[in-house]
């Protein structure tokens, strides 16, 4: 009788091979790679700067509000290669997103106040910067208005008699990327919890 081929492994490594044939023959729900498990899709459209805030501050905004998006678990800030154009096929769009168990968002952002001041505390110099933005959401490919979500942040920092470039820099950094935080987490939530309900009054009748 002819012999046949026999793969003899201890017994410590079954598990292992176990774990890997799961692993690559596994399909994932929806995305790739960094992308797996993602359910929000943030595309950022729109950015503006309400009046008294400086110019300056577009480009670290845009930084913070990209490095937010990109490192969190929950969300894409771009939809992938490949996907059918919302635009041109919104029909094939939906079911794209619907197999992915995916929602894209349109997202316009506001940084509504800002400010910047020194103060006097005892001895102590301080720096106090202070940011207030909002974001808002409509869906992809309907345009429905989503949800909207708020931020702010305030940080203190010590400083010298001289106020340097790097403390206004520093200040700035840490603002916004809190604030940017918190718009995200407030937007999030409110997506979760869905819709809100509308609550009919019911009219009482006389007798």
């Amino acid at each position: 009788m002819p012999m046949q081929n026999r793969l003899s492994l201890p017994r410590w490594a079954i598990p292992a091979l176990i774990a890997v044939c799961c692993v690559v023959f596994a399909s994932p729900a929806y995305g790739k790679g960094k992308n797996r498990g993602k359910p929000y899709i943030f595309k950022v459209t729109n950015l503006e700067l309400k009046s008294g805030v400086p110019a300056r501050l577009e480009a670290e905004v845009r930084k913070q509000i990209g490095v937010a998006i990109d490192d969190h678990d929950q969300l894409l800030s771009a939809i992938e290669e490949g996907a059918p154009d919302p635009e041109k096929e919104p029909e094939k769009f939906k079911k794209y997103l619907e197999r992915r168990k995916q929602k894209a968002y349109k997202v316009n952002v506001e940084i509504t106040s800002y400010s910047h001041e020194v103060e006097q505390v005892d001895r102590t110099r301080r720096l106090i910067v202070s940011v207030s933005m909002r974001m808002f959401g409509e869906t992809i490919p309907q345009r429905v208005m989503a949800f909207t979500g708020d931020g702010a942040a305030t940080i203190k920092i010590d400083i010298g008699k001289k106020l340097r470039k790097a403390d206004s820099r520093y200040a700035n950094e840490e603002a916004i990327k809190l604030a940017v935080a918190d718009a995200i987490s407030t937007s999030i939530v409110k997506l979760k919890a869905g819709p809100k309900k509308s609550k009919k009054k019911r009219r009482k009748r006389k007798k």
